[in-house]
Order: C-alpha cells, then sequence, then structure tokens
C-alpha cells in the first residue's frame, strides 16, 4: 500500500479533515527523529510507582544505571 493509498483509506474511515491529516503526519514526522532506533541506547527517565490498584504513589524510581 502506498503512503497515498493509506492516506486516503485513513480519511474514508476517520472524522478528520485532510489538512488535520497532514498536520498529524508532520508532527509525527518530526518527533520521528528524536525517537531511538533500534538497538540504540535508550535515554534516561524515572518511572513513578503505583499501587496494586494502579493509583500513583508520588515516589519515582531513576531508569539510570549507575
Amino acid at each position: 500500500m502506498t503512503p497515498e493509498e493509506r492516506k486516503r483509506m485513513w480519511l474514508s474511515i476517520s472524522d478528520i479533515t485532510e489538512a488535520q491529516f497532514d498536520k498529524l503526519q508532520a508532527a509525527q514526522q518530526a518527533r520521528q527523529v528524536r525517537v531511538p532506533q533500534p538497538g540504540a541506547v535508550a535515554p534516561d527517565f524515572d518511572l513513578e510507582l503505583v499501587t496494586r490498584a494502579r493509583k500513583p504513589t508520588g515516589e519515582k524510581v531513576p531508569t539510570a544505571v549507575s
């Protein structure tokens, strides 16, 4: 499926306009250049712990390994 065919299919099942679709695609393409590639080192970030009931605890755990 070509990108144009994919776009036409998406627009046929979606409630967004072609201009909105184009804007969304442009934002996704701009974001994609910052995404780590497979096999690359992922950036460090903190995870927030949650309770067993999935409620935030406010406690954060870093993913960085020292």
